[in-house]
Order: C-alpha cells, then sequence, then structure tokens
C-alpha cells in the first residue's frame, strides 16, 4: 500500500504540476491577445487622428485658397478689402489655426527704388529689431497685414528670412499649389511656418501668406481630441538629404525620443510642402486604462485554484482510501485469523468423529454380532425367555447406534471436503423399488401406505448409487417416523420443463411450521427438542440429505404445514439425465 501511496502521491504532483502548467500558458495566451487587441485599438486610434490631422490641415489650405479668390476676382485689392477677408476669416473655423495673413508682392532688384519711393518706406529686414534690407536678385516686400506674422510688418522683406523666401518663392513659381515652408521659432519661441499661395494684385505678381501656429494646431485641434495615455509628438523631416546622407528632422511639439515608461510608438506621415510631418503617437500603459488583464488573471487564479482544489480533494481521497485500506487488510487478517481458527477447529471436529467413530464401530460391531449368536441359540438354549428380549434389545439399540456413527461420519467427511462419489448409471425405479423394500417392513407395521411413481421409459440418471439410496431411505423414514397410522407415503420422479430430475418424497403426517424447517434442516436439530419428544432420532437425516444432494450438484427444498404433511423435494440437474424417455 504504501508504494501504491507513493504512486498515486506522484500521480497528484504530476496533474497539479500540468493544471498550473496549463492555467498559465492559458493565462499568458489571454494576456498575449489582450495586450495584442490593445495594442491594436490604440494604432487604429493613431491613425484615425492622423487623418483627422490630415482634414484639419486640407481645411486650412481650402480656407486660404477661398482668400485668394479675393484677388482673382478683383483688378486690385485695397488694404481695406484685404483686412475685410482676414476679419471674415477669423469667423471660421478651418483657419483657427492662422495666427494671421499678409501679402508679399514681388520686387525685382531693378524696380526696388522705385517702389520704395512709391510705398515710401525702405525694405527692411525680417525680425524684431528690423535692418536695412540687402539688394536680392528679388525681394518679397509685404504691402498689406492682418494679424501677427513671425517678425513682419508693412515694408518687410521675406527675402531675408530662409524659410519664408524658401516658400513665397515656390509658391510664385508654382502657380495654384499652396506651398509650405519648413517650421521655424517665431519671436514667441514658438514654432510656426508659412503656407503661401501665388495671387497677383493688379499688375504686380505677389503671394498671398498665412502664418500656421503648429502649437495652437497640436495642442487645440489634435491633443484635445486624443484619449489619455495616447500621446502625439509631431516632427518635421525634409525631403533634402543634408551633408550627413539622411534626413533632417526637427521636432515642431514634442521630443525627437519618446518619453520613458512608452510602450509602443505608431508613426503615421503627412506630405506638407517642403517637409513632411510625422505623427509620433506614443503608447503609454494608461490608455484605456491599459489591457483588458481581468479576464487573463481570473483564468491563471481559477485555474491555478482548481487545479490546487482537485489537489486537496484527491489527497483527502488518497488519505481515506488508505485508511480504508488498513482497515480492509486489518478486517482481511482478522477474517484469515478466524478462518484458519475456524478450519482448525473443523479439521480436530473431524479427526476427533474420526477416532471416535472407529473406536465406537468396532466393539459395536461385536456387540450386535453376538446378541444375534445369542439371540439364534446357536450354542444352546439360554434359558429364560425374557433374556431373548435383553438379546434383541441389545442388537436393536447396537444397530441404531452404529447407524448414527456412520451417519456422523459421512456427514463428517462431507464438511471436510473429503467425500467423492462413485458415480455409475441408475434406473430410478429400480432403486425406488429397492427403498421401498428395506423400508416397507416399517411402514407396514405402522399401518402406512407407500406409493412410488416412476412414469415408464423414464431415463436413466447418473450417479452415486450408494448415496441417492440413502438419501431416498432417509426421507422415507422421516415420512414413516412423523405420519400417524392410516397414512399415506408417495415416492415420484419426473423430468421438469428443464429436463432436471425431479424426485418428491411427500407424505400426510404431522407436518411443520416454516419457522421450524430451518430448525429441522441443521445438524443434530429436532423440531420436538424437548426430553419427552414422541420421535427418536439424532437429527441428522436432513442435513446428511442436504449434503449428499448438493454433492451431486443438486438441490433440495421442504415444503410444509402443521397438520397438512411434508413434502421434500429433490432436484438434480439436466446434465445427470443420459436420455430422455422414447415417444
Amino acid at each position: 500500500m504504501p508504494h501504491h501511496g507513493l504512486r498515486f502521491a506522484i500521480l497528484i504532483g504530476m496533474l497539479v504540476a500540468v493544471g498550473v502548467g496549463a492555467s498559465v500558458y492559458a493565462g499568458y495566451t489571454l494576456v498575449r491577445d489582450a495586450r495584442e487587441s490593445w495594442r491594436v485599438m490604440a494604432a487604429a486610434e493613431a491613425a484615425r487622428l492622423t487623418g483627422v490631422a490630415d482634414m484639419q490641415i486640407a481645411q486650412s489650405h481650402t480656407a486660404l485658397r477661398a482668400f485668394s479668390a479675393l484677388f482673382h476676382g478683383s483688378d486690385e485689392v485695397t488694404p481695406e478689402e484685404f483686412e475685410t477677408g482676414v476679419a471674415l476669416l477669423d469667423d471660421d473655423e478651418s483657419a483657427s489655426v492662422f495666427l494671421g495673413f499678409a501679402y508679399a508682392m514681388r520686387v525685382p532688384r531693378r524696380e526696388r527704388q522705385a517702389v520704395e519711393q512709391d510705398l515710401a518706406l525702405r525694405f527692411q529686414t525680417v525680425g524684431s529689431e528690423p535692418e536695412l534690407a540687402p539688394d536680392t536678385y528679388e525681394h518679397w516686400v509685404v504691402t498689406m497685414l492682418g494679424g501677427q506674422l513671425s517678425g513682419a510688418r508693412r515694408g518687410t522683406d521675406l527675402a531675408t528670412h530662409p524659410e519664408m523666401r524658401a516658400a513665397v518663392a515656390a509658391a510664385y513659381r508654382t502657380p495654384g499649389e499652396i506651398i509650405s515652408s519648413v517650421g521655424h521659432v517665431d519671436e514667441r519661441g514658438q514654432i510656426q511656418l508659412i503656407v503661401a499661395l501665388a495671387a497677383p494684385n493688379a499688375d504686380r505678381d505677389g503671394v498671398l501668406l498665412g502664418a500656421f501656429d503648429v502649437a495652437m494646431f497640436i495642442d487645440f485641434e489634435i491633443r484635445a481630441a486624443s484619449p489619455e495615455g495616447l500621446d502625439v509628438r509631431l516632427i518635421e523631416r525634409s525631403d533634402l538629404f543634408v551633408a550627413t546622407g539622411s534626413y533632417a528632422r526637427k521636432p515642431l511639439s514634442g521630443g525627437l525620443l519618446p518619453p520613458r515608461g512608452v510602450v509602443e510608438t505608431f508613426v503615421h506621415r503627412i506630405a506638407q510642402g517642403q517637409s513632411a510631418w510625422e505623427f509620433h503617437w506614443d503608447l503609454s500603459p494608461s490608455y484605456l486604462g491599459g489591457p483588458p488583464l481581468g479576464l487573463a488573471r481570473a483564468a491563471i487564479v481559477g485555474g491555478i485554484a482548481a487545479t490546487l482544489l482537485f489537489a486537496a480533494l484527491a489527497v483527502l481521497l488518497l488519505r481515506q482510501n488508505i485508511r480504508i485500506a488498513n482497515a480492509v487488510a486489518q478486517r482481511t487478517a482478522e477474517l484469515a485469523r478466524a478462518r484458519d481458527q475456524a478450519e482448525l477447529a473443523s479439521r480436530t471436529k473431524t479427526e476427533f468423529l474420526a477416532n471416535v467413530s472407529h473406536e465406537l464401530r468396532t466393539p459395536l460391531n461385536a456387540i450386535i454380532g453376538f446378541a444375534e449368536v445369542m439371540g439364534s441359540e446357536m450354542f444352546g438354549s439360554i434359558g429364560d425367555r425374557r433374556y431373548r428380549g435383553y438379546v434383541r434389545d441389545i442388537r436393536d439399540s447396537g444397530i441404531h447406534l452404529l447407524a448414527v456413527i456412520n451417519d456422523i461420519l459421512d456427514l463428517a467427511k462431507i464438511e471436510a471436503g473429503r467425500e467423492e462419489l462413485q458415480e455409475e448409471e441408475i434406473d430410478l425405479e429400480s432403486l425406488a423399488t429397492s427403498c421401498v423394500r428395506i423400508v416397507g417392513e416399517r411402514a407396514a407395521e405402522n399401518g402406512l401406505t407407500l406409493v412410488v411413481d416412476v412414469p415408464p421409459g423414464m431415463p436413466a440418471i447418473v450417479a452415486d448409487g450408494r448415496k441417492l439410496k440413502q438419501i431416498l431411505i432417509n426421507l422415507m423414514s422421516n415420512a414413516i417416523k412423523f405420519t400417524p397410522n392410516g397414512g399415506r407415503i408417495s415416492l415420484t420422479a419426473r423430468l421438469d420443463e428443464a429436463l432436471d430430475c425431479e424426485i418428491v418424497v411427500r407424505d400426510n403426517g404431522i407436518g411443520m411450521s416454516m419457522e421450524d424447517i430451518p430448525k429441522a434442516m441443521s445438524s443434530f436439530g429436532q423440531v420436538d427438542s424437548t426430553l419427552g419428544r414422541r420421535f427418536d432420532g439424532t437429527g441428522l437425516g436432513l442435513p446428511l440429505t442436504k449434503h449428499l444432494t448438493e454433492l451431486h450438484g443438486g438441490q433440495l427444498s421442504i415444503h410444509s404445514a402443521p397438520g397438512s404433511g411434508t413434502a421434500v423435494r429433490i432436484v438434480l440437474p439436466a446434465q445427470r439425465v443420459l436420455a430422455r424417455a422414447a415417444e
């Protein structure tokens, strides 16, 4: 049993390991799927917000293009008309990202002096402390201004600012296209860029400008619509290679590198004039409260808890099984000892009965023999007749005592399993007739009628003839003993529906109750056990008859009722029947 317990404990340990491992693996899979789903949602949101930004930039360009229609639809736009247009744009939400607007007139170098005289001002540099603008191939002079334009005022030459000059020059040379400059720091220290569109005024070429506030655009248009945990950094990448052979990258909002704690960064690009904007969306663990890991944790905790619960139950069952097994083993050992003691007692009893019976039979045979010699007066007369009666009683008592001893020996042999059958082919009608002859004289003395009913052609059976004869004589002797004068005793034999051989000894004697039948079937049992009982006998007839029947593989049953007689039924199995009667 300890080995079984050890194996079971190892099995439980393996099952626990497998259960915990499966729970952890299932939880890990759910965590991975939850994180991936959470990441995919964040990526989709980043793409959506980038699309929103692109759409808003396009709307601002549309507002600038609508403003330029003022120049294309008029011979000449006056400063007053320009200011009216700016006021209209201030009410347009699509133009809310613009800090101000300006119109820059193109002035070739050869025309500078005349234009300065005509405008009554000198061309100045861009900046908070303007200076006289140097001569260049061409000048871009601000003639009209509305709102704020970084470092510009009326008479400012945008050609003195590299980013502005590049934007307005490109817009002039690509009519109809809106050109954005690269980002630059304005007077406030904020990043702004110029959006330019060619727009002639009267007989002069010029460009309509809008100052785009990057910080306002990012903070109020993009970040305000972004969920917590998904932050944006705007990086400008020049389309021109720098000397190192890589693209120049400059942060317009935020830094070049993501802050600490960022899980992943999603990058989306938008073409923007002379540069490309990169929207870097930084995914933080706080996005949507983090990945939905509740199910995964529940799976891990629940799986491990279920595994441990199963293990605890298995251990409990194992302990209970060990206790039961120990109890069974202890009880088995006790039963084995009891069996050995019973077998020893039975063997001792059998040996005692055999020895005693042997010691008794020898003198009994001598007593019976001498009594018969004396009764026959073989060697002369014994005198008084009373002696003859005494001799007869001695002989009869000896014969009765010898019969009792023989029954005890037969029963002891059967109980010890040492009785064997001497099988032969037996004709039931002849056997029944022989038995009737043996008990017939006694039945006649008691005024009883004996009837034998064996159908003609009854098949022979295979049995031990002496023992079967003993069975029938015992049953008929019992019937004679308990049937009053004038009664009737029958012995019948037939084949039943299962082809078993059925032998019944029936009488109409005193009978017995159902409660008395088990007593009659017990060894030395007497239904009337009082000292003054009417009928002699040792009570071994029926038990011996039952054992002899079962030795043949048959069954014995008794049906009786007080005052209604008794029927004893012997059934021998069909395999002992040789053949059916010929029809």
